[in-house]
């Protein structure tokens, strides 16, 4: 078993540190949304039955189970880049090597509504925060072709249109859910000049600069670590808040959006895994 040090630290089973988990605990395929809550949400849904938990460290909800006989886990990364590179990085050291994001996101694009799925070919890496430590500016943080095409296909599977209610595109990914994505922090009074002011010049920037079609806050971070791994990745947000309208989802459509994206993510590791097997 392996010595943890201080460079390269594990549990005392030789697990690793954060995760809990090692070689043989979880399979290839992986989803993964920030909410620990979602990941009981998609397996109590759309899974064959029972699933095991693997770990609750630090809130990083892991659980391992079956969708329609194909072994898959769902692993919570927490919010933030911060917190996904930690997790990602985990993951893949102990063998996991297909990892679909299943998150939640704000459209900044008008004809992109509240209760639509967008699918992330990329992520502007610009205001992560994290990524410049792993890649230099030009790398770029791209989905897996494949992973693409899956989620595209389950999802037109279950009856979603493409530019209609289901979208295919870059995220800007960032560190802060409020000033960070031109969103008011706290109530009126709490803004002070300069808030109000970077505020306003980041959904600026990032509208009239990028082509993103939405803020989130960890595809950019999961997909450089991944492809500097040299594992597939890919991912898929629901939208709950529309910035164009100023329309928020409920707790109850959240939750039935949650559903729906798990079953195309789910699908999508299905044909994922089909395709593998014929290549073996």
């Amino acid at each position: 078993m392996t010595t943890a040090t201080a460079n390269r630290p594990l549990t005392s089973s030789g697990k690793e540190y954060h995760i809990n988990a090692g070689r043989g605990d979880l399979p290839h395929y992986v989803l993964l949304p920030g909410d620990p809550d979602r990941c009981v949400t998609i397996a109590e849904d759309a899974w064959d039955g029972p699933y095991e938990i693997i770990s609750t460290k630090r809130g990083n909800k892991i659980i391992r189970g079956k969708f329609h006989g194909v072994d898959i886990s769902a692993c919570a990364t927490g919010m933030g880049t911060p917190s996904a590179t930690i997790i990602l990085s985990e993951l893949m050291t102990v063998g996991c090597d297909t990892l679909v994001r299943v998150g939640t996101c704000g459209s900044i694009r008008r004809g992109i509504h509240a209760g639509d799925l967008v699918i992330m070919e990329g992520a502007v890496r610009d205001y992560d925060g994290v990524t410049h430590l792993y890649a230099p500016q030009d790398f770029k943080a791209v989905a897996d072709s494949e992973i693409t095409n899956a989620l595209i296909s389950s999802g037109e599977k279950l009856g979603l249109s493409l530019g209609k209610n289901l979208h295919v595109g870059n995220s800007c990914s960032t560190t802060d859910y409020y000033i960070g994505q031109g969103r008011p922090w706290g109530d009126e009074g709490s803004m002070t000049p300069h808030m109000i002011e970077q505020m306003n010049r980041r959904f600026k920037e990032v509208t009239d600069k990028t082509d993103a079609l939405i803020f989130e806050m960890e595809a950019s971070a999961i997909y450089t670590l991944a492809s500097l791994h040299g594992v597939r990745v890919g991912g898929i947000c629901l939208v709950v808040a529309d910035r164009c309208e100023n329309k928020f989802l409920s707790t109850e459509e959240i939750h039935d959006g949650e559903k729906l994206m798990g079953k195309v993510a789910c699908g999508a590791v299905e044909l994922l895994y089909k395709h593998d097997s014929n290549i073996k």
